[in-house]
């Protein structure tokens, strides 16, 4: 479902466009059509213990230690998700 800005409140409709949710229309009344964010990680329920995280694709559980071990698919299944966010030790 697609929302036209003049549909939100001013400042949720600032946030949106500071965040890249909301792209400009052509042609027509509404000056922004924002679309609602769902993650990809929000589709998945995992039984992974509070001390893993879950792979992407395969939803395979994996130690947290593992994440940002400079290791970039710890999965194995191509998502390469577990390193981003990581920072670097320069």
């Amino acid at each position: 479902m697609l929302l036209g800005a003049s549909a939100l409140s001013p400042a949720l409709d600032e946030m949106q466009r500071a965040y890249g949710l909301c792209r400009r229309r052509r042609r027509e009344q509404l000056p922004y059509v924002c679309y609602p964010v769902v993650h990809r990680w929000q589709y998945y329920k995992t039984s992974c213990a509070r001390y893993e995280f879950a792979c992407v694709k395969s939803g395979r559980c994996i130690l947290a230690e593992k994440r940002c071990d400079g290791i970039v698919d710890d999965c194995g299944d191509g998502s390469n998700l577990d390193e981003i966010g990581c920072g670097r030790n320069t």
